[in-house]
């Protein structure tokens, strides 16, 4: 009698392609939902030409695509600041969930470190996109903005405003060359 080689828990071929069909395979993209599809240019992978955080160069790269069946975008974001040696001094890791709300385009960032739950959304389709908090007691405004320069080229900047004052400040910006 044959023994089942498969490893214990594993779902056997059944299994796999019962997953396979409900959550799609790698690779595949879902279309983009009507309330996310104005953020297109968004999607794809995309490699830092210039960047800066305050006085530090970053270098980093980042991919957008479609999530949960296209109902949301999920950025996954790689970033080192480094000196003006060229030498790394910090990397970051980031992830920010775009999605419909209530009407609203939200998104959600988280570093390990920080939150940040943008609450508006102004959109240009096909062309921009900024992302703002609304005003809080004691907190700091913040603002995210992609812009696309071409097919293959975006421009992105972080601001934020700090308490007490009323005009926003960069904190990082660059441009970013899509490689796929």
């Amino acid at each position: 009698m044959r023994r089942n080689s498969l490893p214990v828990g594993h779902p056997g071929p059944a299994g796999v392609i019962l997953f396979a069909v409900a959550f799609g395979t790698p690779g595949q993209a879902a279309p983009l939902s009507p309330a996310i599809a104005p953020l297109e240019f968004l999607v794809g992978s995309w490699t830092g030409e210039q960047g800066r955080a305050e006085r530090d160069e970053t270098r980093g790269e980042f991919r957008i695509e479609a999530a949960v069946g296209g109902k949301a975008l999920l950025r996954r974001d790689h970033t080192e600041l480094v000196s003006t040696q060229g030498v790394a001094m910090q990397s970051i890791d980031q992830i920010m969930l775009i999605y419909p709300e209530d009407g609203h385009l939200r998104g959600d960032y988280f570093d390990g470190t920080h939150a940040i739950h943008y609450q508006d959304a102004q959109i240009e389709p096909g062309r921009s996109v900024r992302f703002a908090t609304r005003p809080s007691s004691g907190m700091p405004m913040f603002r995210l903005t992609y812009v696309r320069l071409s097919s293959d080229r975006l421009s992105v900047r972080f601001e934020m405003q700090p308490i007490g004052q009323s005009e926003f400040r960069t904190v990082a910006e660059g441009i970013a060359r899509k490689t796929q």
